[in-house]
C-alpha cells in the first residue's frame, strides 16, 4: 500500500511538471508597436537591408551596399543621417572584391568577406588594407569549404579568431555524404593565418532528403553563454556548439512542427528551388540580451498567400518559454537590432521610396 503511494504521488508530481512544462511552452506571446523610425536613403540603397550590424556603443546601423561594394554608416534614430561612407574598391593594391560579408570590429578595424574568392580583408575607416587572409587551400585535390555568401550568418570573431560560415567540400550534389562531411565553419587564426574546418549538419539532413535550398542556416553567438546557436532550415532543433561539443535543443512550434521532406533527390535545380519556395521552414536566430531570451523565426507557406511570420520564444537555457504565432504585417524579422526599449524590425512599405523603416516592438505575453 505504501509503495502504491509512493508511486502515485510520484506519477501525480510527473504529471504536474508535465502540465507545468506544456502550459509554459505553449504559452502565448505578442508583439505591440512602440514607434517607427525613418532613416534617409539615397536611390542606390534598397530598403530592406539584410547585410547590417548595428554599433551600440555608437547608435550606428552599418549596411554594406552590395549594388555600389559600400559600407554605409547611419545614425539609427529618427531622420538618421549618413553619417559615413567606405567605398570599397574591387581590384589594385586596395583591392578587396565583391564584398558579400563584413563586420565592423573598432572604427579602424573592419573585416569585409568576398566569398567567391575565398578572401578576407581588414581594412580601416578609409578603406585602406592593412592585411589580407585566404582561406582556399591550393594543395592538389584538397577539399575547400565554401564561404557562405549570404548575409545570414554574419561574422564573428572570438578569441583573435574569424568564424566565417560556409558549405561543407563539395561532393556532388547535396545528398547524405555531403551532408556528413565537416565543413560548416571555417575557422581562420588571425596570427597564424591557417584555417581550419569544423562542424556537421544535424542527423536529420543525413536521414532525410530536403530541396537542396534548405541547406542554408543561420546561425548567431552568444558572448554570455560562450556558444554558437545555429538553425538549420530542416531542423526542428537548434544545434549549440562551441564546436568541441553539441547540444540540441527542441524549438519547434505549434504551427511547424516538422519541415517537408522529399521522397527522392531532385537533380533539377529549378524543380528544387520551386519547392524549397514552397516549403514552410525555420529561418533565423537571435540573441536578445536585454531581456536574456532568443528568438527562433520561422516560416510559413500557404498556397495563394503571402509568407506568414512566427517566432519561438527560448529562456537563457535553450527552453521554449512561447511563441507569436505571427508577426505584425509588413514587419521583416530579419537582423532585428535589439535595444533597451525592446526589438527593431525591418518594415516594408512599397508606397514610401528612398527610406528605410525601422518599427520598434515590445515582446509581451497575450
Amino acid at each position: 500500500m505504501q509503495n502504491s503511494l509512493k508511486i502515485f504521488f510520484f506519477l501525480l508530481l510527473f504529471s504536474s511538471c508535465q502540465s507545468q512544462k506544456e502550459q509554459i511552452a505553449s504559452t502565448d506571446y505578442k508583439l505591440t508597436s512602440k514607434k517607427i523610425i525613418s532613416i534617409p536613403i539615397d536611390n542606390s540603397t534598397a530598403n530592406i537591408q539584410l547585410n547590417t550590424q548595428y554599433l551600440e556603443k555608437t547608435n550606428e546601423l552599418v549596411i554594406l551596399n552590395r549594388k555600389t561594394n559600400t559600407l554605409q554608416f547611419y545614425d539609427f534614430e529618427d531622420k538618421g543621417k549618413l553619417s559615413k561612407k567606405i567605398m570599397l574598391e574591387k581590384e589594385g593594391d586596395n583591392g578587396v572584391g565583391m564584398i558579400t560579408d563584413f563586420l565592423v570590429h573598432t572604427q579602424d578595424s573592419i573585416f569585409v568577406l568576398d566569398a567567391p574568392l575565398y578572401k578576407l580583408s581588414l581594412i580601416d575607416h578609409k578603406g585602406i588594407v592593412k592585411n589580407t587572409y585566404e582561406v582556399f587551400n591550393r594543395e592538389k585535390n584538397a577539399n575547400n569549404a565554401t564561404p557562405d555568401p549570404f548575409p545570414y550568418t554574419p561574422l564573428v570573431l572570438v578569441n583573435n579568431k574569424m568564424h566565417i560560415s560556409s558549405s561543407p567540400p563539395p561532393s556532388g550534389p547535396a545528398n547524405k555524404k555531403y551532408y556528413a562531411s565537416t565543413g560548416c565553419v571555417i575557422i581562420l587564426d588571425l596570427k597564424t593565418k591557417k584555417f581550419e574546418y569544423k562542424y556537421t549538419f544535424p542527423e536529420v539532413y543525413q536521414q532525410n532528403i530536403y530541396p537542396s535550398m534548405l541547406m542554408m542556416f543561420h546561425r548567431t553567438y552568444s558572448f554570455k553563454h560562450k556558444k554558437f546557436i545555429h538553425s538549420f532550415s530542416a531542423d526542428h532543433y537548434l544545434q549549440v556548439s562551441d564546436y568541441q561539443t553539441n547540444t540540441a535543443y527542441l524549438a519547434n512550434s505549434k504551427q511547424l512542427q516538422t519541415v517537408k521532406t522529399l521522397e527522392k533527390e531532385l537533380s533539377e535545380g529549378k524543380e528544387s528551388n520551386k519547392i524549397a519556395n514552397e516549403t514552410s521552414q525555420f529561418m533565423g536566430v537571435y540573441y536578445d540580451k536585454f531581456r536574456d531570451v532568443f528568438c527562433r523565426v520561422f516560416m510559413l507557406k500557404e498556397p495563394k498567400m503571402d509568407d506568414k511570420f512566427g517566432l519561438i520564444i527560448l529562456n537563457t537555457n535553450l527552453e521554449k518559454i512561447g511563441e507569436v504565432a505571427r508577426t505584425p504585417d509588413k514587419l521583416f524579422p530579419y537582423n532585428p537590432i535589439f535595444t533597451k526599449e525592446g526589438m527593431w524590425l525591418p518594415k516594408v512599405d512599397k508606397d514610401i521610396e528612398n527610406v528605410m523603416l525601422y518599427e520598434l516592438c515590445e515582446l509581451a505575453k497575450k
